[in-house]
């Protein structure tokens, strides 16, 4: 792995890594699980036959996440192991996009200067601190990508199983990363066209690698895809290209997704215009990469994989931009922006190198501070939005005949925190497990009002205290405060808890007076 590298390159390394792993596994449980993680526990914990049959219409990626999840839980159940998962495929994937970069420069700064920029993304390391697919299928988008540049400097028998292996089983973890390894499979193959023997001598190994691709997609249809792929249901992500009116509106708009896409994945935690600044250095970078008289897998694989985004999202059939779906379209740009920075200094000496980097690792001295010393009060407030606060309220407060409310979006989170902190008898809403079984049909569920807004009313009118817990509310969901005032209940309901976060998730908990 540090083959060519000197002792400065090695320990600058080892530094960045353990930087990482700090940023993505420190206080772990400082944050309450969000809806979707909790709904991945609520799977995760059944029988394993059940995770598989379940998955496939409570969950919108394949089974091999939660069945993993399922073998964690064993160990331990707290929101770290929840979420160590994510974590340690954030710490590991740092040395991959060290060896994707080292393709670049095998013996410069390039390499250890990409892994700091992947180290201190705010975005990879938000990514990492949750229970989702997206780190994991990082992680194996990364190795896949890595064997792909290795399979075209080498191809043999080898290089090309390596290759449709690690495709096989990176689709089975995010089922995204079908589009990138097409993309970047195509990139291999056009790349092989540097004459008619040479592309002919190479046809074998690119089919070895293309029909296990191809069987790995026949599974994830066979797993996820076959559920979700319905009417309203699979093809109805909001378009992001096809609303506008032309080929040139659609252009535009591709390029500044893009931009802001680069800019989401490149700017570092706690530096400011940091995303800017290095997608300026990423151009750099590309240019420096089209000057060579061939671009290679490297830049072919970026085109091809921005490119086939966009055409996706085109045709309505998946998201394009900032958003963590497309987490894995950055992999290759920290190198290409580490190339920039490095070709944009080259001229400087050793010293002033060095010293970039020291100035780019300063920024670590305020955020490990501002994480030492942030306010953790907050978390006992009554206006924390933290959802733990409200539930642990709920129990102390608790008296023998009141009846506890959890909406749908509230379900698997208080099936979660409650059962490790002593269950109260309570009442799930009308449509829960509906609304587990497709996120999608809320909508046509909610119409004028929630489907539980009999259920509740009935309740209120029972003569008995009514606690209402609400963390999560669903696409086009009535608040509770909305549906109180048109139904007539804010009389006679006091709020002990509102507080919500900028993801939508939050801390409202209502009581009802006899």
């Amino acid at each position: 792995m540090f083959r060519g590298w000197r002792h400065g390159h090695i320990g600058l390394f080892l530094a960045i890594v353990v930087t990482g792993a700090v940023l993505r596994g420190v206080d772990l449980e400082r944050e309450p699980l969000s809806f979707d993680e909790a709904a991945s526990v609520y799977i995760a914990e059944m029988s394993l036959a059940s995770v598989i049959e379940r998955n496939g219409s409570f969950n919108s990626s394949p089974p091999a996440m939660l069945v993993l999840l399922h073998y964690v839980l064993k160990v331990g159940q707290s929101e770290a192991f929840v979420r160590i998962i994510s974590v340690l495929s954030g710490i590991a994937t740092i040395a991959v996009v060290v060896q994707i970069a080292r393709h670049l420069d095998p013996t410069g700064y390039v390499a250890p200067l990409a892994a700091l920029f992947f180290a201190l993304s705010s975005q990879q390391i938000e990514l990492s601190r949750q229970f989702r697919v997206y780190t994991l299928g990082e992680f194996f988008g990364s190795l896949g990508f890595l064997a792909s540049l290795s399979f075209a400097r080498h191809p043999n028998w080898l290089t090309a199983s390596l290759v449709a292996g690690l495709f096989f089983i990176g689709m089975q973890i995010q089922y995204a990363l079908t589009p990138f390894f097409a993309a970047v499979g195509l990139a291999l193959a056009c790349g092989s066209v540097t004459s008619l023997p040479v592309f002919r001598s190479r046809l074998k190994y690119l089919a070895l690698i293309a029909g296990v691709a191809a069987l790995g997609l026949v599974v994830v249809y066979q797993t996820a895809l076959k559920f979700q792929l319905y009417a309203g249901r699979g093809t109805s992500y909001s378009p992001t290209l096809s609303s506008t009116s032309s080929w040139l509106d659609m252009v535009v708009t591709f390029l500044l997704a893009s931009w802001n896409l680069i800019q989401f994945g490149l700017g570092l935690e706690a530096v400011p215009w940091s995303g800017p600044v290095l997608t300026l250095f990423f151009a750099i970078g590309c240019w420096s990469l089209f000057a060579r008289r061939q671009p290679g897998p490297y830049l072919l694989s970026i085109v091809f994989v921005f490119v086939g985004f966009g055409v996706l999202s085109a045709a309505n059939y998946y998201p394009y931009g900032p958003i963590r779906q497309c987490a894995l379209l950055l992999l290759p740009l920290y190198g290409v922006a580490a190339l920039g920075v490095i070709n944009a200094v080259s001229k400087g000496s050793e010293l002033r190198r060095v010293g970039g980097f020291l100035l780019l690792l300063l920024p670590l001295v305020g955020f490990i501070v501002s994480i030492a010393t942030r306010d953790r009060a907050s978390a006992t407030s009554v206006s924390s939005p933290d959802v733990r606060q409200g539930i642990r309220l709920l129990q102390q407060n608790w008296q023998p005949g009141d009846v506890i409310f959890i909406p749908p979006g509230t379900f698997p989170i208080y099936v979660y925190y409650a059962g490790r902190g002593g269950t109260k008898p309570w009442t799930a809403g009308v449509g829960s497990n509906e609304w587990m079984q497709d996120e999608r049909a809320w909508r046509e569920m909610v119409k004028d009002e929630p489907p539980y807004a009999d259920q509740l009313e009935g309740l209120l009118h029972a003569n008995r205290r009514v606690w209402m817990l609400y963390s999560h509310y669903h696409p086009g969901e009535m608040t509770f405060e909305a549906l109180a005032q048109r139904r007539g209940w804010s009389v006679s309901v006091d709020t002990l808890a509102k507080a919500r976060k900028q993801d939508g998730e939050g801390n409202e908990l209502y009581l009802s007076r006899r």
